[in-house]
């Protein structure tokens, strides 16, 4: 690389104070990203003369943001509290079911319907919230996954909520037969549904009064904030769920008042896409220093990859730029003890994203945040032995590698609604710098009709000799 990190801060005495960014108490570091202020300042202007702005409002501000399908996309919509209304029969439903002795709720959803729960029932636990009733999940098919689900637990106690936008989930509807069978009698009182199709919910058993709504123009990815949230606020009642929507909403705030495009989510999307295009670095590693975001990658492989995994832009042309990083990785130090080798001196490596929290006095959350820090450090400048040592070219690590630091001041559920908003944000401007659509996801569409064709005819002639010959072992 013709610049480095090292030479950058040598060059640019402003730079740790002008790319560091404080957003509703937390920090982001992008001084160790190989882009020079000049670089940044040049993207800025150009992403400006575009209306990157205009663009951001109108998604905000519920406009058709996704031509493809001809739909708004209103996910920011779920978190503003000029809108906080509309989730009063979510609200009043959660402490219904909570009230009625019901001891464990299970959510059944997939992708988008299970990935943000997750992490947010992590989030809530780690922040030292009780649980008034307690909340397990079953994605999808697998029989080991629902009898682990259903493991000790009592019928009578236990409900389940049914999360999907279409209600035509082939994973969530399996698991929702079982869950009918289990109940049985009890059908009419314990399953409940979150979906946009609450006809096709009703038509599949689900009581009236036990169906919550969300708007259609609320994508799959983008469902924490919606009514999906639902098991969420059984759990552990409505004033967390609220505290992760303001959050968001703070993020959201700050990139809409953003004139000069220097919140977070822009300094992200500009330093994410210089890096897959001009340095050619197209693993982009998230490493989360607290337990309580341990599924913190998880959650973004869908936001990212299923957005702006795409292969044309919105006028139909090819992409000529590389519009999406692979997004992975696991929780820190962990990570160290595993792909930390490939990530100093594999001779390409991968930007990262180092997420940490600000320590209190227990000596394992001050070794988290200083082993966070050091990575930090490393990463970007590097380490050269002795030349004495007779190992030093083994031992050397070229540093250079770009990386982001993200100071948290607490695992909370409002800092994480403000973290997965900052995300949120920055896909959709990665997505406006390369002119595609974040919001539809037709590449994933096609497996799931061919799964359907196989189902329905096994033995079809026209399938190649490799999937015959699969289909044949796997009923034989």
């Amino acid at each position: 690389m013709a610049i480095s990190i090292e030479s950058l801060f040598d060059t640019e005495p402003s730079r740790n104070n002008a790319l560091t960014v404080n957003v509703s108490a937390l920090l982001f570091d992008f001084s160790k990203q190989v882009m020079s202020q000049q670089d940044v300042r040049s993207a800025q202007t150009k992403l400006a003369a575009n209306g990157v702005r205009a663009a951001f409002a109108r998604l905000a501000f519920g406009e058709i943001v996704n031509p493809t399908e001809g739909r708004a996309a209103t996910h920011m919509r779920e978190r503003d509290p000029a809108f906080a209304s509309q989730h009063d029969p979510l609200r009043a439903l959660a402490d219904r079911i909570a009230a009625r002795g019901i001891q464990t709720i299970v959510n059944v959803g997939i992708g988008g319907s299970d990935l943000g729960l997750r992490l947010a029932d992590d989030v809530f636990h780690a922040s030292g919230l009780a649980q008034r009733v307690a909340l397990r999940f079953c994605t999808g098919l697998d029989p080991v996954e629902w009898q682990q689900a259903i493991s000790g637990l009592d019928p009578n106690t236990t409900a389940f909520v049914l999360a999907s936008k279409s209600f035509s989930t082939l994973e969530t509807l399996t698991t929702g037969d079982r869950a009918k069978a289990w109940l049985g009698s009890l059908l009419n009182n314990h399953i409940y549904a979150v979906t946009s199709s609450p006809a096709k919910a009703i038509a599949y058993g689900v009581a009236a009064q036990n169906v919550v709504a969300f708007d259609e123009s609320v994508g799959g990815r983008y469902s924490l904030w919606s009514a999906v949230n639902l098991p969420l606020r059984v759990a552990y009642g409505n004033t967390p769920v609220e505290a992760l929507l303001q959050g968001a909403h703070a993020m959201d705030q700050a990139v809409l008042d953003d004139e000069h495009l220097s919140s977070p989510p822009f300094l992200a999307g500009l330093t994410r896409q210089f890096n897959r295009n001009t340095l050619k670095i197209t693993n982009n590693v998230i490493v989360p220093y607290a337990w309580g975001l341990r599924r913190l990658a998880e959650y973004l492989q869908q936001l990212v990859m299923e957005s702006n995994g795409k292969r044309v832009k919105l006028t139909e042309e090819t992409i000529q730029t590389d519009p999406c990083s692979a997004f992975w990785g696991t929780v820190g130090t962990a990570a160290q003890h595993a792909y930390f080798q490939w990530l100093h001196q594999h001779p390409v490596g991968a930007a990262v994203e180092i997420i940490a929290v600000k320590p209190n006095n227990d000596v394992g959350s001050k070794a988290l945040f200083e082993n966070a820090v050091a990575q930090s450090r490393a990463l970007a400048f590097g380490f050269e032995a002795e030349t004495s040592d007779p190992l030093a070219q083994h031992k050397r690590t070229m540093g250079n590698r770009p990386n982001t630091f993200i100071g948290l001041p607490d695992v909370s559920p409002r800092s994480l609604g403000a973290l997965l908003a900052h995300y949120e944000a920055s896909v959709f401007i990665e997505a406006f710098i390369n002119d595609i659509n974040p919001f539809d996801q037709y590449g994933v569409e096609y497996g799931k009709l061919l799964a359907k064709q196989v189902s329905a005819a096994p033995n079809s002639s026209d399938f190649d000799a490799s999937t015959k010959q699969l289909l044949a072992w796997g009923r034989g």
